[in-house]
């Protein structure tokens, strides 16, 4: 026999004993998986034969196991425990967050009333519990995108051209539960996903948001979070542009890029409370990422304390911060830094629905958007409309007009982009639309 075994055993156990240095011993293949001895370990004469130094490299192995699976457990914390950083005017907010099991905001903290540019709440638990009934599903589909000329001048070229984006996002809401001032809400993200176009090609035109249902469902998408993959040219140009088609396929220059977040497919357990926002998300089945949290610790799940004349302040226009508007966005877009909108009555009406006007505060002498308390400052154009169904107390609809230097696109959507100059700043367009389902 090539080992020398002696085995002690009894009904439950057996344990067995091995001398160290022989091969194929669990000594030797742990140093062959460490790269300590790829070759096994060494000779005896190496070693000297010595029982010391036989036990000093099996402590040795066992200490960078020991290293190994610290160093593991350690990796996982990172990934599960992530940093939170809500950005509101007047502070910020950050907190470590179990993101493997959900994020609550911390206790003592108030995301609402107390909070400049945040909605007034509602404060009238009976109005609450009738336009949100327990049992309710609303179908949710928002649509954006832009085209935009950009200036390639790298490496001595000098070039121009055109990027046509578009992301698209579908969800389903279900109120669980609302007692008139704590609502909880189940949502179903069943599509979140981009498409790009870069090509030379000066005529693309993006498809109508505003036509009923999805733009993108021709594009055959790579599995949610896989990342950005190229996408075949012609059918991801046929499914976006309503002109310029053949323009893009016939330049052999054009590329497409596909993304499908890993949102799609998820679901989510979020909790309301009327003055303080969603105070925690509880991800199904899933892992929930910072950004993720982030994004759904804005949503304003009760829409009627961003109307005007809604909420208990009672006043005509009110004004709030950008973040407040997270269902008009996807994901990966986000205020680029405190943001104030004002909306106001538009002095028309749309069957049952009131209509209201968007506009950006804006600093007179930077051309920015700034915050309301700033003493510079005035009001843009309008830059969108909403409708608000008073009896149904929802959103059914909007059309935004967002100046990119508002917003950021987070991630490597537009890294390239980012890279060269946009020959203007873009304008991303958005129409979101809401229904019971």
């Amino acid at each position: 026999m090539s080992s020398t075994r002696n085995q002690v055993a009894d009904t439950a156990t057996t344990v067995t004993f091995f001398r160290p240095g022989v091969s194929g011993q669990p000594l030797d293949v742990l140093g062959r998986v460490l790269g300590l001895f790829p070759g096994g370990l060494p000779p005896r004469h190496l070693r000297g034969g010595s029982r010391q130094v036989s036990v000093i490299l099996q402590a040795a192995v066992l200490l960078s196991v020991g290293l190994v699976v610290v160093g593991v457990l350690w990796i996982r914390e990172l990934k599960t425990a992530e940093l939170i950083r809500l950005e509101h005017p007047g502070y910020e907010l950050e907190f470590q967050a179990d993101c493997g099991t959900g994020v609550s905001r911390p206790k003592g903290v108030e995301w609402g009333l107390d909070a400049p540019g945040s909605p007034t709440a509602v404060a009238d638990p009976q109005r609450v519990k009738s336009i949100l009934p327990t049992g309710t599903t609303y179908i949710v589909s928002v649509t954006g995108g832009f085209v935009a000329g950009l200036r390639e001048a790298d490496y001595g070229h000098n070039r121009r051209l055109n990027v046509a984006y578009m992301f698209e996002m579908r969800y389903r809401r279900t109120i669980e539960s609302n007692d008139g001032r704590r609502i909880v809400e189940r949502r179903c993200f069943q599509e979140v996903r981009m498409a790009k176009i870069v090509s030379p090609a000066d005529d693309m035109r993006l498809r109508s948001s505003e036509s009923n249902g999805p733009i993108l469902d021709n594009i055959e998408f790579p599995d949610p979070g896989s990342g950005i993959v190229v996408g075949p040219v012609h059918t991801v140009a046929r499914a976006m542009l309503s002109y310029g088609v053949d323009s893009v396929a016939a330049d052999p220059r054009s590329r497409a890029f596909l993304e499908h977040d890993a949102l799609s497919g998820k679901t989510v357990r979020l909790t309301f409370v009327d003055g303080q926002g969603v105070i925690s998300v509880e991800p199904i089945d899933w892992t929930l990422t910072s950004s993720a949290a982030h994004h759904l610790l804005c949503q304003p799940i009760l829409h009627m304390n961003l109307i005007p004349g809604q909420g208990s302040s009672g006043s005509r226009n009110c004004t709030v911060d950008l973040g407040h508007l997270a269902h008009f966005l996807d994901p990966s877009v986000a205020p680029s830094h405190p943001t104030d909108v004002l909306i106001e009555p538009a002095g028309t009406r749309e069957g049952t629905c009131d209509r209201y006007s968007l506009s950006l505060v804006w600093d007179e002498d930077t051309d920015e958007p700034v915050d309301i308390d700033d003493v510079y400052r005035t009001t843009s154009e309008p830059i969108g409309v909403l409708e608000y169904d008073s009896t149904a107390g929802i959103v059914t609809a909007a059309t935004v007009n967002w100046p990119m230097i508002a917003v950021d696109v987070s991630g490597w959507r537009l890294l390239y982009e980012q890279w060269h100059q946009f020959e203007q700043a873009p304008v991303l367009s958005i129409c979101y639309r809401s229904q019971a389902g």
